[in-house]
């Protein structure tokens, strides 16, 4: 059946239909350079993200045939090896008899068995699978790299991409109706950071190194771009932590709580706010109460990577087609981490930001832009 699966895979990766498209996209997209049209650019740019994504449709279909044909080759050999061993896993007196199917190796033993030999045994056939090369390929998350399909999120994109109407009027049809870049975002696999070399971040505070190291952590882990979470502490209450206020205010805001509607910690949480991540995410957050956020940076930035992930896991499906092509997904993000649910929920009714949280998030943007080159341009990280 292994074999099967590879020749299949094997046979769509060289059909013709396949080997021929990025050609014929190629060429498409060339016939349009000697046309003077404002919407040319836009058209090559569809025809480029449709060649590029056959072509890694191509390599990914090759991929998983080699690593398919490959297990199959690596099971019979397993299967071989267990029935070569078989008869020393037992003690001499026994006699053992194996035979191998296709799914599976049979190993009778005429005789009485002990429960040392039957343990014996399992060591020996345990030896014998961690020597395989099978164990190495199944020791692995996935058999093809997951940047194969990098092109999957601009297919994704230009597939929901609203175009303008055929109205009959050159003047409006200058353009596709927003940018097929930002609709990406909302499609793309979650960013993950790898640490490679923390020594590039340079002399700076020591507080920047262990907020980095906090919001690659948690961000990782909640499956939210670590920039972004890094970006939202610069935004909050970074400035002022690193002069030295950021507890006195913590305190004060504490003390005051009962007066007003107070936000705590290093990433401004707000006691609803911390109490809906909370219920969200009760195993991240079982023993931890808002006003633990008072003076302790790590939960703060915890708190902040799973919002952001509460936000996108409630909101960011519902965007309309036209907010998505003229706002990224982080800047929805950002937004209403800052501004709050009914806010998000504002923003989605209305297709785009609200004008008041637009300084926030432009201020969220040139975070990120900095963060990016501070952890990742540096080689600090490692960015997929």
């Amino acid at each position: 059946m292994l074999e099967a699966a590879a020749k299949a895979w094997d046979g769509f990766a060289q059909s013709e239909a396949v080997r021929i498209a990025p050609v014929t996209l190629q060429q498409s997209a060339g016939s349009f350079r000697a046309l003077q049209a404002p919407e040319v650019p836009d058209i090559v740019e569809a025809l480029r993200a449709l060649q590029n994504g056959i072509s890694d449709i191509f390599f990914a279909a090759s991929g998983i045939s080699t690593a398919v044909r490959a297990h199959r080759d690596n099971l019979v050999d397993l299967r071989t090896r267990i029935a070569a061993a078989a008869p020393n896993a037992f003690p001499a007196p026994l006699q053992t008899t194996t035979s191998v199917h296709n799914g599976a190796v049979h190993v009778s033993v005429a005789g009485e068995l002990k429960f040392n030999d039957t343990f014996f045994a399992a060591a020996v056939f345990d030896g014998v699978f961690l020597g395989s090369p099978l164990a190495d390929v199944l020791a692995k998350t996935d058999f093809v790299s997951s940047d194969t399909l990098d092109s999957a999120a601009k297919l994704k994109a230009l597939a929901e991409l609203p175009l303008l109407p055929a109205t009959g009027n050159p003047a409006d049809n200058t353009s596709l109706r927003g940018d097929l870049d930002m609709i990406a975002t909302w499609e793309s696999r979650p960013s993950t950071l790898l640490e490679l070399d923390l020594s590039k971040l340079g002399n700076v505070d020591p507080r920047l190194k262990a907020w980095a190291a906090a919001a690659v952590k948690y961000g990782n882990e909640a499956g939210i771009d670590p920039r972004l979470v890094m970006s939202i502490i610069l935004n909050e209450g970074a400035r002022r932590t690193l002069v030295g206020l950021g507890e006195p205010w913590d305190d004060f805001r504490w003390l005051t709580s009962g007066l007003r509607n107070n936000s705590l910690g290093l990433t401004n949480i707000k006691e609803d706010t911390f109490d809906k991540v909370k219920k969200a995410f009760p195993n991240q957050f079982r023993d931890a109460d808002w006003s633990d956020l008072d003076g302790n940076e790590d939960l703060a930035v915890k708190a902040a990577a799973y919002n952001l992930k509460r936000i996108d896991h409630g909101f960011s499906g519902q965007a309309p087609p036209d907010m998505r092509a003229n706002v990224t997904r982080n800047e929805f993000l950002a937004a209403a981490y800052n501004a709050g649910d009914d806010h998000a929920r504002g923003y989605i009714q209305a297709h785009k930001l609200g004008e008041k949280v637009t300084p926030y998030v432009e201020g969220a943007k040139k975070h990120y832009e900095q963060v990016d080159q501070w952890m990742c341009d540096s080689g600090a990280y490692r960015c997929n």
